[in-house]
């Protein structure tokens, strides 16, 4: 098992994987770029992908009012695809939307693509 850890201004991301994750990685890099970019419009609290079994993940985002995103990812072979279902009871805006899309997109890619991604944690302190 390898960990990365990744800060950047007020984020910090640790990407938990089966092998080393290159540090220039596109999707680890696109996805520490959208989280960024995600915060200044949601200002976030944390974010969480965990392994909860064979081919299925748990996905929880956290905003900074106590609001929740939660998704189960289910990653589909050898078709590659990826089907959810969700747990969000909280008000989302329609322009928050595609966040959540691209930063779950870029997390499949690493879910699917070697070194297999197990979980990742974001953190953000707090500022915007």
């Amino acid at each position: 098992m390898s960990e990365m850890i990744v800060s950047n201004d007020n984020l910090s991301v640790t990407f938990v994987s089966q092998f080393d994750i290159d540090l220039q990685n596109i999707d680890a890099l696109s996805c520490m770029e959208h989280l960024g970019l995600m915060n200044t419009d949601i200002p976030l609290q944390t974010l969480t992908l965990e392994i909860l079994g064979s081919g299925v993940y748990k996905l929880e985002f956290l905003d900074q009012q106590g609001r929740t995103w939660k998704q189960r990812l289910s990653i589909e072979t050898p078709v590659d695809r990826m089907t959810f279902n969700g747990n969000v009871n909280d008000f989302w805006e329609l322009g928050e939307l595609p966040h959540i899309v691209a930063v779950r997109a870029h997390l499949f890619r690493l879910m699917r693509t070697p070194p297999t991604l197990l979980s990742v944690s974001a953190v953000w302190d707090g500022e915007v």
